[in-house]
C-alpha cells in the first residue's frame, strides 16, 4: 500500500492498514476528535497529554504537519504480533522532497471488531 500524495480518505477501521489511513485522514483535516476516534484510549490519553496547553489552531496545524510528513510512505509488511496486535513496518520521508527516508513501525490494536492506533513502536508504545 502507498499512500496518495494528493491526499488522505476516510478508510474505516477493519484492518490495521485501513485504521492508518483514517488515521492519516484525520490528522490531515486539523480535526482532533477525528483522530482520537482513530485510537485506543491509552494513545487517546498520550495524545491529549501531548496537546495539553495548545491553541485549536496550534493543534490543528500540529496534525495536519503530521499527515504531511507521512504523505510519502509505503507500507512493507503488516506483522502480526497476536489476534488483536499488529505493527505496521513503514518507509517514510521526513518530508515530501526530502532526500532520505526512513523507518518507522506503528502499532494496532483491535477492539471489538476496530482496529485502532496504539502508539509508535518504541515511542509511544511499550511492550509488557
Amino acid at each position: 500500500i502507498i499512500a496518495a500524495k494528493s491526499g488522505f480518505t476516510f478508510a474505516g477501521y477493519a484492518t490495521p492498514e485501513a485504521t492508518l489511513h483514517s488515521l492519516l485522514w484525520a490528522a490531515s483535516t486539523g480535526d482532533v476528535e477525528k483522530l482520537l476516534a482513530c485510537c485506543t484510549p491509552d494513545q487517546v490519553k498520550r495524545f491529549k497529554a501531548k496537546l495539553a496547553g495548545k491553541t485549536e489552531a496550534e493543534v490543528a496545524a500540529s496534525l495536519k504537519q503530521i499527515s504531511t510528513s507521512m504523505a510519502d510512505f509505503k507500507l512493507e509488511k503488516t506483522e502480526p504480533i497476536s489476534e488483536d496486535q499488529a505493527r505496521l513496518h513503514l518507509t517514510v520521508q521526513p518530508f515530501p522532497g526530502h532526500p532520505h527516508v526512513g523507518h518507522d513501525i506503528q502499532v494496532m490494536q483491535r477492539i471489538d471488531s476496530n482496529w485502532k492506533y496504539a502508539g509508535k513502536y518504541g515511542v509511544d508504545f511499550k511492550e509488557d
